[in-house]
């Protein structure tokens, strides 16, 4: 159907139909809605345009792309928290380390305390053990109650010999815990603008693959998110500026030709599947130039080759 514009027309349509065919009207017939159409004002001038209707398949891959960069929003908004709490925190890197000194310090208090009462167990309970010892010789029976007072002498040595080893375990934890809080701290510090560091646009990519990987069991998951990284560092020109046990992005698109390359990982919540989900999401500039990235088959590729990399490497 082809019909002119007047300007008694509210509205005229401009759509391709799946022919090729181009078409004008005031009206979209029923049988056409589904093609995405301009909106054309009486100067000819496109003021408007209609996306093509979705289908359902396309639908719900827009929403689980919507609750999986969710996640990641989360998880990048909970960091730039804990950004702000650590320069708070701390004015200097010797403010870090010497805080952890001092968290050090007081369980090595702890675990000095525990050696004495471990000492003077064992000092009691060799007394008991020569009383056993003078019963067997003169080949009485040694009574119940002495009995009893050696497996609880040696319950109790035990129990403080692994309050030791649960302590030196949480002394391990805060080295690593100072060890990566020191290493933010210095890239925070080193960042003329910290904040804008963890933000970058995301132009919609709802025709687009989605990058997901699916892991059954932790070790399995460490081991996926390992080869993740190396992903990322394959396919990004530009340095990583957030890298958490859950998260990983690249600077920011602030440029034309710059992807972020922004990769989370997150806990199942189907019931039906148990495990976790490795997700990397593909982020563009909001302009022409930038959409047209996002929508390149070099990017596509990338986003078609994250999953495939990480089963050919875990075998």
């Amino acid at each position: 159907m082809l019909c002119q514009a007047t300007p008694s027309l509210a509205k005229l349509y401009r759509w391709v139909d799946s022919e090729g065919n181009v078409s004008y009207s005031d009206l979209v017939p029923p049988s056409e809605v589904g093609h995405e159409r301009a909106v054309i004002n009486k100067e000819g001038v496109v003021v408007e345009s209609v996306n093509a209707q979705k289908s359902a398949a396309q639908r719900q891959r827009d929403q689980r792309l919507a609750q999986l960069r969710a996640e990641q929003r989360r998880l990048v908004e909970e960091q730039k928290a804990k950004d702000r709490v650590l320069l708070k925190t701390f004015a200097t890197e010797d403010d870090v380390n010497a805080a952890r000194d001092n968290k050090i310090s007081a369980i090595d208090i702890i675990i000095q305390v525990t050696r004495g009462t471990i000492d003077h167990l064992e000092k009691q309970l060799l007394d008991l053990q020569k009383l056993a010892a003078q019963h067997e010789r003169t080949g009485k029976k040694i009574p119940e109650k002495l009995q009893t007072q050696i497996q609880n002498s040696l319950q109790q040595i035990d129990g403080n010999r692994n309050f030791i080893n649960t302590k030196r375990d949480e002394q391990h934890r805060i080295f690593q815990q100072f060890d990566a809080d020191l290493k933010r701290f210095r890239e925070l510090r080193s960042a003329q603008r910290p904040e804008q560091k963890l933000s970058a646009t995301s132009p919609d990519q709802s025709d687009q693959t989605l990058s997901l990987f699916e892991c059954a069991n932790p070790s399995m998951c460490d081991r996926a998110w390992n080869l993740a990284h190396q992903y990322i560092e394959l396919n990004s020109k530009h340095p990583v500026v957030l890298k958490t046990d859950q998260i990983v992005m690249t600077s920011p698109a602030d440029s034309d030709d710059i992807i972020t390359l922004t990769l989370s990982r997150a806990r199942l919540e189907d019931n039906a599947r148990k495990g976790e989900e490795l997700f990397l999401d593909v982020q563009c500039r909001q302009s022409p130039k930038g959409f047209q990235l996002c929508a390149s088959q070099s990017t596509d590729n990338m986003r078609r080759g994250f999953a495939q990399f990480i089963r050919d490497n875990l075998k």
